[in-house]
């Protein structure tokens, strides 16, 4: 008998950071617990991409040194709630370098 696994919907979720003057430096102090983290993510098959997003080269630094505004990410979840507690999890989130919850969209991607 075979058994077939239903894909479950990817959601994109927009996180763009706070833009309070430490929000740079929790970003930069956070990051390498949020890369692991994503790389846990990825492992487990729950991140299918990941990026930073980045304010336009006139309003930011170099290609270089970008400066960084927000995350992206694509992730697998069987529902809506279940993707919101996944970014929940995010050490961006416990850190409050994500805006507040409301700024943060999370919806079906298809």
């Amino acid at each position: 008998m075979s058994s077939t696994n239903t894909p479950k919907p990817h959601f994109l979720v927009y996180a763009p950071d706070n833009t309070d003057p430490d929000a740079g430096s929790r970003r930069r102090s956070d990051e390498a617990t949020h890369v692991a983290h994503m790389v846990d993510m990825k492992e487990s098959g729950i991140l299918v991409d990941v990026g930073i997003m980045v304010a336009p080269e006139p309003l930011g630094k170099s290609v270089q040194d970008p400066n960084m505004v927000g995350t992206y990410l694509v992730i697998e979840a069987s529902t809506l709630e279940e993707a919101k507690e996944i970014v929940q999890k995010d050490p961006f989130w416990d850190a409050n370098v994500v805006s507040a919850a409301a700024l943060v969209r999370v919806a079906e991607f298809c």
